[in-house]
């Protein structure tokens, strides 16, 4: 299950562009448009991107239903957002239990190298991993 990332982005091009980052950074990539199509996937994954305003359920309640199943322990949420309200939409988001709350517009390079830095193990002083 290493290396494994969930896109969900109900935009196609936006999908298309993480999945794309991602992949050419060595992941394997699965996505989908909603987090309902979402929750047989998330298993799967080491790490999960998600926008937080999807159509349905919300991102927020797709990272507390993660957070709140045995299977969730260990995984890897980023949640991000392009309206943004400052603290109060961070504050949410991790409350929900995600990782990384990201504004956009943030470049999908710099969303990728977010997944890919917190997939990465701890390095340890010395650079032994943790």
């Amino acid at each position: 299950m290493p290396n494994r990332v969930l896109v969900i982005e109900d935009n196609p091009a936006a999908r298309y562009a993480l999945c794309r980052a991602l992949s050419e950074a060595g992941m394997k990539v699965t996505s989908a448009a909603h987090a309902e199509a979402a929750m047989p996937l998330w298993t799967e994954a080491s790490a999960m991107l998600v926008d937080v305003h999807l159509p349905g359920m919300s991102g927020l309640e797709f990272c507390r239903r993660v957070r709140r199943s045995d299977k969730g322990a260990g995984k890897r949420v980023v949640l991000f957002s392009s309206l943004f309200d400052k603290e109060a939409d961070v504050q949410a988001g991790l409350a929900a239990g995600a990782d990384l709350y990201v504004p956009r517009p943030a470049e999908t390079s710099e969303l990728a190298r977010l997944v890919i830095e917190l997939m990465s193990p701890k390095k340890a002083p010395g650079g032994e991993a943790a």
